[in-house]
């Protein structure tokens, strides 16, 4: 299968579909919506970017970033 990055207009190829269990890796045949698995060697595809069918592209928001809750400095304690 060759999906389609639509956020930055290239094509992709996946060779191995694989899903996280743990520190293991099991490699899968398929995946469906929803499901959460992990493709490598993406050459142009980065986090936050869309991935869809060439045939009916669409576009996602990227995810916003939160602003930090709670911020602070962690120093030695003096000897």
């Amino acid at each position: 299968m060759s999906p389609l990055n639509s956020t930055k207009d290239a094509s992709e190829r996946i060779g191995q579909i694989l899903r996280l269990e743990g520190k293991k890796q099991k490699a899968i045949g398929s995946a469906s919506a929803g499901e959460i698995v992990a493709v490598a060697k993406f050459k142009e595809t980065s986090t936050g970017d869309t991935l869809c069918d060439p045939k009916a592209p669409i576009r996602f928001a990227p995810p916003q970033t939160m602003d930090p809750v709670i911020s602070f400095a962690v120093r030695p304690r003096p000897e």
